[in-house]
């Protein structure tokens, strides 16, 4: 997926954990306060992180269907590495 590749090539580039962030939006149920409390951060981090990823996955915010076909391959992809 070469959307993910960007996200994944981001986080190398500029040691954010942006990948990290995806992944526990998707376990926290798109829920910004559950993740940011998860996640250890303030929800305006946490927003802005998320802004960030619909940018460079070149994603709207309300779609969810996008986020699940990118999170299954990260899913995959971290399985297969094992």
């Amino acid at each position: 997926e070469s959307r993910l590749y960007k996200l994944e090539q981001y986080d190398r580039e500029n040691a954010t954990a942006l990948e990290e962030t995806l992944l526990a939006y998707y376990k926290n149920g798109f829920s910004v306060v559950k993740t940011a409390k998860a996640m250890g951060l303030h929800r305006n981090s946490l927003r802005y992180r998320v802004q960030k990823i619909w940018e460079i996955l070149e994603l709207e915010p309300e779609n969810y269907m996008g986020y699940l076909e990118l999170v299954n391959c990260l899913l995959v992809r971290r399985l297969l590495q094992r």
